[in-house]
C-alpha cells in the first residue's frame, strides 16, 4: 500500500533512516502541539491582522492572487490567511464558519478562495463575501462519480488544486492516484492516472497512465498541466492534448535521497527528494520544491537549475542570493506575476520570498508554529513539528 504525504516532514525521516519515502509513514496531527499563552477568549472574525513577520505559522500550501496576494493555510489551525507582500500584513479570511486542514489552495480571478479539506475529502469554495460551499467531494473517502456532479463524486485525500484560463479547477485527488478536473458546469472528470499507483504511461493518454500519490499540480498560460508525482519522485506533464510525459525527476532508487542534486543538465536527469509542490510563472518556467534536498529547482527549456537553498538545512541568508541560503523543508510554492516566488520554508515556520534579482527575504512568520486570535490579539502556539 503507498503511503501518503501530508507534509514534507516525512521526507526528513525517509532521510535518516535512509529509506524510500514511500517506506515512511507520513502523516501529522491534525491539531498543532503545544499550550496557548494568553488570556482565553473566542476566535475573532475575519478582519483581524497582524504585522506577517511577527505572527507565528505554519505555512504549507500556497497561492497568488492576480493582485499580489498571498493566500495560504497554517497546518493545523483551521485558518486561512491572506498576506499582503508590500503592506507586510496577515489577515484572516473565510470567516468564523471555516474549519480545516488544508492540503491545497487555488485562487480565481475574482478573488475566490478554493481549499482543499483533508478530514472530509471535499474541496470547498469560499466566496470574496465569506460565504463557503462545497465544489467537490460528497464528504465519504473513495472513488466514484465521473461524468456527473462533482458534489456527488467521492474523493480521497485530495491536496493540490490549480485553474487553468477558462476556470476549470484540477484537483490532486492523491489517494486515488488521479488528478480530477471539474469543469464549469459541475461535472467531475479524470484527467490524468487509470487509479493504479506506479510509474508508466508516457507518450500516451494521460488517463492510461500511472501516478504514485500526486499532491501538487499548477497549470500554465497555455493550459499544460504540472503534477508532483510524489511517490515516483518526478514531475509529469499533460499537455492539451491529453498526452502525459516526464518534464523532471529520474525516479527513485537505492540512496537516492543522498545523492547530490546536478543541476544545470536535462531535468529528466535530476534527483528529486522528497518532491514537494509545483509551481509555473508567466514564462513556462517550472519551479518544484525538492523538499528532502532542501533546495527549489527551476526547470527552463528542459534543463534543471537550483534557484534558492544552499542544500543543508536551517534558516539563515535573508538579504543575501537565495542559493546560498538555508531553507528547511521547503513545502508550498507559488509564483506571482512580476516573477517573485514565495516558498512555505515549512520546518522554519516562515514564508520565504525570493525576487527577481535572486535576493530572498521573509515575508511572514516568526520561527514559531501555528498561531490562534484571542480577542482583538494574535496569540502564539508553542508549536513544532513532531520530530524536531
Amino acid at each position: 500500500m503507498t503511503s501518503i504525504r501530508i507534509s514534507s516532514a516525512a521526507a526528513l525521516l525517509s532521510v535518516l533512516l535512509s529509506v524510500p519515502l514511500s517506506a515512511v509513514a507520513q502523516d501529522k496531527p491534525t491539531a498543532p502541539h503545544g499550550t496557548i499563552s494568553g488570556a482565553a477568549g473566542e476566535a475573532r472574525a475575519p478582519e483581524t491582522t497582524a504585522q506577517a513577520t511577527s505572527t507565528s505559522v505554519s505555512p504549507s500550501p500556497l497561492a497568488v492572487s492576480t493582485g499580489g496576494d498571498v493566500y495560504f493555510g497554517s497546518e493545523g489551525s483551521g485558518y486561512l490567511l491572506k498576506l499582503d507582500p508590500q503592506k507586510g500584513l496577515l489577515t484572516r479570511v473565510g470567516g468564523s464558519n471555516l474549519h480545516g486542514y488544508w492540503l491545497g489552495i487555488a485562487v480565481d480571478g475574482n478573488g475566490a478562495i478554493f481549499v482543499a479539506e483533508r478530514d472530509s475529502n471535499s474541496v470547498l469554495k469560499v466566496a470574496p463575501d465569506g460565504t463557503v460551499s462545497t465544489v467537490a467531494g460528497n464528504g465519504t473517502a473513495g472513488y466514484s462519480g465521473d461524468g456527473g456532479p462533482a458534489t456527488r463524486a467521492q474523493l480521497k485525500f485530495p491536496q493540490g488544486l490549480a485553474l487553468d484560463s477558462a476556470g476549470n479547477l484540477y484537483i490532486a485527488d492523491s489517494s486515488n492516484h488521479r488528478v480530477r478536473r471539474v469543469a464549469l458546469d459541475g461535472t467531475i472528470s479524470t484527467v490524468a492516472g487509470n487509479g493504479t499507483p506506479g510509474y508508466s504511461g508516457d507518450g500516451g493518454p494521460a488517463t492510461d497512465a500511472q501516478l504514485n500519490a500526486p499532491i501538487g499540480i499548477a497549470v500554465d498560460a497555455a493550459n499544460n498541466l504540472y503534477i508532483a508525482d510524489y511517490g515516483n519522485e518526478r514531475v509529469r506533464k499533460v499537455g492539451s492534448d491529453g498526452i502525459i510525459s516526464t518534464v523532471a525527476g529520474k525516479g527513485l532508487g537505492d540512496g537516492h535521497c543522498q545523492t547530490p542534486p546536478a543541476d544545470g543538465g536535462p531535468a529528466t536527469s535530476g534527483q528529486l527528494c522528497g518532491l514537494g509542490t509545483v509551481a509555473v510563472d508567466m514564462k513556462g518556467n517550472v519551479y518544484i520544491s525538492d523538499s528532502g534536498n532542501q533546495r527549489v529547482r527551476k526547470v527552463s527549456h528542459g534543463v534543471i537549475s537550483t534557484v534558492a537553498g544552499n542544500g543543508t538545512a536551517g534558516y539563515s541568508g535573508d538579504g543575501g542570493p537565495a542559493v546560498r541560503a538555508q531553507l528547511n523543508f521547503p513545502d508550498g510554492i507559488a509564483v506571482d506575476s512580476l516573477g517573485n516566488l514565495y516558498i512555505a520554508d515549512s520546518a522554519n515556520m516562515r514564508i520565504r520570498k525570493v525576487a527577481p534579482d535572486g535576493i530572498i527575504s521573509t515575508v511572514a512568520g516568526n520561527g514559531v508554529g501555528g498561531f490562534t486570535i484571542v480577542g482583538n490579539s494574535w496569540v502564539s502556539l508553542d508549536t513544532k513539528w513532531p520530530d524536531q
